[in-house]
């Protein structure tokens, strides 16, 4: 390159610095290119193709280990903002949000039944019934019971009869126990579709509202910093491995693809046709505020580029190769 044409690319660089440095001449670059991206209908930004490129790539792509690092320390951070939070439940919403959502769950009664009836059947209701059973049956053959303490002269009978059965038959306590608990097994089937009658017919609105404003009490004064607290075991390194291989193998599931392009579907076919300028505004986002935030974000970025001489850099790679070429030599050597 020889003299001349290396002095107009020093000047041509000089120019273009001033243009991007100059908040002005920054922001009229800006007005222009976004006011022609408005314009622009989402279906010519953006493809169904694209997306089904993004979600194959989702699918095929595991979790780096910079990336659980990343959520590690997230959840790190969450956690502590929690544990020091002074907040309770009834700071994050209202009694009229918690009211709301009951009313929702008074009107799916499918989902009540399902959720009552697969509660009743789990083993851990069965466990707990079997243990309130004999616990029940245990305490009524006491001398404590209830029979024993309305009739005259039954306790001491209880106590006498006990004592003696002690003494003759040490083992006879044992084998009650074992007897109980295998009668309250036998009978556990029939117990927990009773359980399971009472939790789908008599859940009705008015026990739901109880239940519910009986939960809202326990838990509207509840510190943050409690609940953070009882979560502290989920920084385990086990759960963590738990939370990756459920998500590495839920999104290999056909079922994953389909909600995905079940979800995307309804949105290309509500966004595809329309343009970028109709979508802000349904988002209830002027063009004004759009622009201020882009040119907040492009101001400081240009400012960094050419504080440290990257943009500098940028432009004469860029325009280096136009003033190298034989057509710049022609032109100035005419």
């Amino acid at each position: 390159m020889n003299k001349k044409l290396e002095n107009l690319l020093q000047a041509h660089i000089d120019h273009e610095m001033k243009v991007w440095e100059d908040e002005a001449s920054l922001r009229k670059e800006l007005e222009f290119l976004f006011d022609w991206a408005l314009s622009m209908k989402i279906g010519d930004v953006l493809s169904r193709s694209q997306i089904d490129s993004v979600i194959k790539e989702i699918r095929e792509t595991s979790a780096t280990e910079d990336t659980r690092l990343f959520f590690t320390n997230t959840v790190q951070r969450l956690r502590k903002v929690a544990s020091e939070s002074k907040d309770t439940t009834a700071t994050l919403t209202t009694k009229e949000i918690h009211d709301s959502w009951v009313e929702v769950l008074i009107k799916s009664n499918d989902l009540r039944s399902d959720i009552g009836r697969d509660f009743a059947r789990s083993l851990f209701f069965k466990k707990l019934i079997s243990e309130v059973l004999y616990f029940s049956i245990r305490r009524f053959l006491s001398e404590d019971n209830m029979v024993a303490k309305s009739i005259p002269g039954m306790s001491s009978l209880f106590k006498f009869g006990q004592d003696l059965v002690n003494k003759t038959m040490p083992s006879l306590d044992e084998n009650v126990s074992r007897i109980v608990r295998d009668f309250i097994s036998r009978n556990m089937d029939s117990v927990s579709g009773y359980a399971e009658t009472v939790l789908t017919s008599q859940m009705d609105e008015k026990m739901i509202r109880e239940l519910a404003d009986g939960f809202w009490n326990d838990m509207a004064d509840r510190p943050i910093s409690k609940l953070a607290q009882d979560l502290l075991p989920l920084q385990d390194e086990n759960v963590s491995r738990a939370a990756e291989a459920t998500w590495d193998h839920f999104r290999k599931t056909d079922f994953f693809e389909k909600i995905v392009h079940a979800v995307l579907e309804s949105w290309f076919d509500h966004y595809e046709t329309m343009d970028i300028k109709k979508v802000l505004e349904n988002a209830a986002v002027s063009r004004q505020r759009a622009l201020d935030t882009i040119f907040r974000i492009a101001r400081h970025a240009l400012q960094s580029a050419a504080k440290n001489g990257k943009l500098r850099e940028l432009l004469r790679r860029r325009l280096s190769s136009f003033y190298e070429s034989p057509a710049a030599e022609s032109i100035v050597g005419g």
